[in-house]
């Protein structure tokens, strides 16, 4: 099967990353079209490459070229409006290849904007029966109530080493940083603040904070000021065992007893790699964080709550299994079922 995946900023190159590496599909048999844009950055442009043949056609570019017609299935990663365009240019053609679209990760907020754009593909992927009970609710008794779709899940990662046991890791907690997730000043400087007072409360462990970038590189989300500007501006001098890391998420994840996030990608990260998650639930249920998603988790907790990290490593339980089913996390939603 030949394959053309589309896309044009890190999430969705990150989305079209796990569905290779998920599948098992050959990278001689991959195509990916990385429209260009600014703030995609080269660590992701870099690990893409490695996807298959790599195009940069610009969107009218890609759909004048006669070489559509030789890919077997085409993998839309856009958003909005060219989605429909996508669609609605190659059903003018008497020959086309298949069509499936999908989200990148957990969907966290206008679900219905969201999946109106893709209604008319061929398939739509979808992470698990949460969104699945969505689409269902909104497409019955419509011209699409037949609408395809296939679970693919959330789990990014295919890990083929087993980690150590979490007892023989390091006391690290890792905090995933959510780029916009919260947005205000205020609330970043409070979300450090509670990190710094759990420091201050557990001298024996080491807290570090994972910046989705690094300073001065760009991502499609606009983030006015760092992490480690809010950090100096907040804290002056932060606890000693309270530190910044750029290690690859993957690695620290690895490495790591606990992750505490705002993150759903990093928190599905975690589980890959044998991290025990926790929500943090500080903020309130906001939709605007992203933190109404982990409502169900059992994991989702106020860190002002934690009295240390020997007391959170010990009672934090494993998330729980109907809410990671519900969500597409586990064995039987997978990328191997799309192809």
């Amino acid at each position: 099967m030949k394959l053309l995946l589309i896309a044009d900023n890190d999430s969705q190159l990150l989305a079209c990353e796990a569905l290779c590496l998920g599948s098992g599909i050959n990278p001689d048999d991959v195509t990916l079209n990385v429209i260009p844009r600014e703030g995609t950055p080269q660590s992701i442009l870099r690990r893409v490459r490695q996807l298959g043949t790599c195009w940069t056609l610009q969107l009218t570019q890609l759909l004048n070229s006669s070489k559509l017609t030789s890919f077997d299935a085409i993998g839309v990663f856009l958003t909005g409006s060219k989605l429909n365009d996508i669609r609605l240019a190659l059903e003018r053609r008497s020959k086309r290849p298949l069509l499936f679209c999908g989200f990148n990760g957990v969907v966290l907020d206008h679900f219905i904007e969201g999946i109106s754009w893709r209604l008319g593909y061929d398939l739509i992927c979808l992470s698990g029966p949460r969104d699945q009970d969505a689409l269902e609710q909104l497409v019955a008794n419509t011209p699409f109530a037949n609408q395809r779709t296939v679970l693919t899940g959330l789990q990014r990662n295919q890990v083929s080493v087993k980690g150590p046991p979490t007892s023989e890791k390091a006391k690290q907690m890792v905090f995933a940083e959510q780029v916009v997730m919260p947005a205000t000043p205020s609330e970043r400087s409070a979300m450090v603040r509670l990190l710094a007072d759990l420091a201050d409360r557990s001298p024996e462990w080491e807290i570090l904070i994972k910046p989705r970038i690094s300073p001065g590189d760009a991502t499609f989300h606009e983030v006015e000021t760092h992490i480690s500007t809010t950090l100096r501006q907040t804290l002056g001098v932060a606890p000693r065992n309270l530190n910044i890391t750029y290690k690859p998420l993957p690695d620290l994840l690895q490495e790591a007893r606990l992750l505490l996030t705002l993150s759903s990608t990093a928190f599905f990260d975690a589980l890959d790699f044998g991290c025990r998650p926790m929500a943090m639930s500080d903020l309130g249920l906001n939709p605007s964080h992203g933190s109404h998603v982990f409502v169900g988790s059992g994991v989702w907790r106020c860190v002002s709550d934690v009295s240390d990290l020997d007391a959170l490593d010990r009672d934090l339980p494993f998330p729980d299994q109907q809410w990671l089913h519900w969500m597409g996390y586990g064995a039987e939603f997978n990328p191997r079922k799309l192809l």
